[in-house]
C-alpha cells in the first residue's frame, strides 16, 4: 500500500509496547488503496494542485483530473467536536452516497465514504 505524505509532515506517533501507527486524518482511494494523509491544520483543501490554486491534498496522483475532481473540491475543517467537510467544487460531492449541498458542513466519521467527482475516498480518523 502506497502512503503519500504532504507538506513534509510526519504524522505518526510512538505508543509504548505497540507498533507505530499513523495518526490524524487520512483519505484512502478505494480504487488504488493509496493513502492521502492530511497535514495537521485547522482547515485543508482537497483537489488538484496548479500554480494558481495550491491545495493541501493533491488528487492528481490518484486520477483526480481524469475523475473530474475540481482544483478546489472539498474543504475539511477541524474543530473541538471533530472534522467537518464542505463541498466547494464545480462538480459536486457526496458523503455515504448522499449528495452534499454546496458549502454546507457535514460531520466526518471514521469509515465515511466520500465521492469527489468520480474519485471514491474512504475517511480514516486515527487518534
Amino acid at each position: 500500500m502506497k502512503v503519500t505524505h504532504y507538506m513534509n509532515i510526519t504524522m505518526s506517533k510512538t505508543v509504548p509496547n505497540h507498533p507505530k501507527k499513523e495518526s490524524g486524518l487520512q483519505f484512502i482511494d478505494v480504487e488504488t488503496q493509496e493513502r492521502l494523509i492530511a497535514p495537521r491544520k485547522r482547515s485543508i483543501i482537497i483537489g488538484r494542485t496548479d500554480s494558481e490554486l495550491p491545495v493541501d491534498i493533491d488528487t492528481t496522483p490518484v486520477g483526480g483530473f481524469r475523475k473530474s475532481v475540481s482544483r478546489q473540491h472539498l474543504q475539511v475543517q477541524a474543530s473541538s467536536s471533530g472534522f467537518f467537510a464542505f463541498d466547494v467544487s464545480s462538480y459536486g460531492s457526496a458523503i455515504n452516497g448522499k449528495p452534499m449541498q454546496y458549502q454546507k458542513p457535514y460531520p466526518l466519521s471514521d469509515g465515511d465514504q466520500l465521492l469527489l467527482g468520480g474519485l471514491h475516498l474512504k475517511v480514516q480518523i486515527n487518534n
